[in-house]
């Protein structure tokens, strides 16, 4: 019975790490998605805020993967 019970926390890990990775991976995404925007705007300030909201993405993305597993 324990390995079954084993069994059952290794999926339920999976799973938690498939959960962040897709989330972590949409906002890889949200990021990607912003950089793109960088030849379109024309000031140093757009490029910059363009830049921080990039980065918050990315943050996001590590916190998520950082996140430890919910059990």
């Amino acid at each position: 019975m324990a390995g079954d019970v084993t069994s059952l926390d290794s999926a339920r890990r999976m799973v938690a790490t498939d959960v962040r990775t897709g989330a972590a991976s949409d906002y890889v995404r949200r990021a990607e998605e912003a950089l793109a925007l960088l030849s379109k705007v024309e000031t140093p300030e757009e490029k910059a805020a363009v830049c921080r909201i990039a980065e918050t993405w990315l943050n996001l993305a590590e916190a998520e993967l950082n996140r430890p597993a919910e059990r």
